[in-house]
C-alpha cells in the first residue's frame, strides 16, 4: 500500500502569518532604531557646539576679546578682535558707508572665520587670507574656487539636510562683494551652517522698541546689541555681567525648516562670511551668521530666533562653554509677532529674552 507523501514548506496561509509577523515587528522596531541614530545625530551636534565653545575661549585667550560677529573692513587690514585692532573701522563705518540698508548688506568675515586657527584649521585660515585680504579680493581669487564647496562638517548640524551650497544665497565678487539672493555670473555661492551667533535681545524681538538698537541711519552710531556678537564687536567675558552660564554665544539655526504658513523656510546661517543687513529672499527667512535674537519661541514661526530639526527644541552653546538643550516650551512673550507695530514695552521679562542678553542683571538658575 503506498504511504501518502508529505507536503514540504509552507501553506499559504502560514506565510501570510510569517509575513504578518515580520512586518509587526520591523514596525515596533524601526521608530526605536530612528530614535537611536537621532540620539547619535543630537550628540555629534552637541559636540561640535562645544568644540566651537572650546574656539571661542581659546580665541579670547589669545586676543582678550570674543571674535566680532561680522568684520566691516573699508580696505585690507587685520581681522583680529583684539582691544584697539577694530576700532578705526569701527569709528569709519557710517562715514565711510553710504547711508543705506543696501550698502550694509556688503559682505565681510565673520566670527567663524575669525576661529578658524583656533578650530584646528588654520590652513583654512591662511588659504582665504583672513586678516590680510578683505572678502572681495578673495572671492575674485580663482584659486579659491573649489574652496567655497567644501564642507566643514564641525558647522554643521547631523539632522540637518543642508546642501553643499544655497541655490540662493550667494555674494557678489563686485561692487563691494554685496550679499544678494539673485545669484547671476559674478556671483559665489556660499556655504551654510547650522549655527548663529547671538545678537541679543533687541532689535528685533517684537516686544522691544526699535529706538533699542542704534544704526547708521538714524543715529550715526553701530553695535549696540545687548548679545555676544555685532558688526565690528569686542564683547569680553567681563563685559558678561549677567554671568557666562547665563548667556546664550550660539544656537542652532536649521535649513529648510518651515517657519510659517505661508511655506517661508529657514535657511540656516552664512558660514565664513556675514553682512549686517537682512537678505530677503522670497520664501526664505534671514540667514546672517551673527544675527540669532531672542524672539519668542523655538521652532516657532521667527525667521530670526533658534530653530532646529531636533524634536521638541534646539541646542545652544552658552559663553561658559557649556551645551544645553532649550525646550520649545521655555518661558517667552509672543505679543507682537508679526507686527511691524509691537508694543512698546521695553522690558526683558522671560527667561528667554534673559538668556539671550548678556547685562539684563537677570541671573538665571535652571531653565
Amino acid at each position: 500500500m503506498l504511504k501518502a507523501r508529505k507536503t514540504l514548506g509552507f501553506t499559504l496561509v502560514e506565510l501570510l502569518v510569517v509575513i504578518a509577523i515580520i512586518s509587526t515587528l520591523i514596525a515596533l522596531l524601526l521608530p526605536a532604531v530612528q530614535q537611536a541614530r537621532e540620539a547619535a545625530r543630537r550628540s555629534q551636534c552637541k559636540n561640535n557646539l562645544k568644540q566651537l565653545g572650546l574656539a571661542m575661549h581659546n580665541y579670547h585667550d589669545i586676543h582678550r576679546t570674543f571674535p566680532p560677529g561680522m568684520v566691516y573692513q573699508s580696505g585690507v587690514g587685520t581681522a583680529v578682535a583684539d582691544e584697539d585692532s577694530l576700532q578705526e573701522d569701527l569709528n569709519n563705518i557710517c562715514t565711510v558707508l553710504p547711508q543705506s540698508w543696501n550698502t550694509l548688506r556688503q559682505a565681510g568675515w565673520s566670527w567663524q572665520a575669525m576661529i578658524l586657527p583656533q578650530m584646528e584649521l588654520s590652513s583654512a585660515y591662511e588659504k582665504l587670507g583672513v586678516g590680510q585680504r578683505i572678502i572681495k579680493d578673495t572671492l575674485n581669487d580663482s584659486s579659491l574656487n573649489d574652496f567655497w564647496t567644501t564642507r566643514f562638517e564641525t558647522f554643521l548640524c547631523p539632522s540637518d539636510p543642508a546642501p553643499t551650497n544655497s541655490p540662493v544665497f550667494n555674494i557678489r565678487k563686485n561692487t563691494n562683494a554685496y550679499m544678494r539672493d539673485d545669484g547671476g555670473a559674478n556671483s559665489v555661492y556660499v556655504q551654510i551652517t547650522a549655527y548663529v551667533a547671538n545678537f541679543g535681545s533687541v532689535g528685533f524681538h517684537p516686544r522691544l522698541t526699535l529706538s533699542d538698537t542704534a544704526s547708521c541711519i538714524s543715529t550715526g552710531e553701530m553695535g549696540k546689541s545687548d548679545g555676544i556678537f555685532d558688526l565690528n564687536s569686542r564683547v569680553r567675558i567681563r563685559d558678561i555681567t549677567d554671568g557666562t552660564s547665563n548667556t546664550i554665544l550660539v544656537g542652532e539655526r536649521a535649513y529648510g525648516r518651515k517657519i510659517d504658513n505661508s511655506g517661508t523656510l529657514s535657511e540656516g546661517g552664512s558660514f565664513l562670511v556675514g553682512c549686517y543687513q537682512s537678505i530677503n529672499t522670497t520664501g526664505y527667512a534671514d540667514r546672517r551668521s551673527f544675527a540669532v535674537v531672542a524672539q519668542p519661541g523655538i521652532n516657532s514661526g521667527n525667521p530670526r530666533g533658534l530653530h532646529s530639526l531636533h524634536a521638541g527644541g534646539a541646542q545652544v552653546l552658552l559663553a561658559d562653554g557649556s551645551v544645553h538643550f532649550l525646550s520649545e516650551n521655555i518661558d517667552h512673550d509672543s505679543s507682537g509677532i508679526g507686527s511691524y507695530n509691537p508694543p512698546t514695552s521695553t522690558s526683558r521679562d522671560s527667561v528667554l529674552e534673559y538668556l539671550f542678553s548678556r547685562n539684563d542683571g537677570n541671573a538665571i538658575g535652571e531653565f
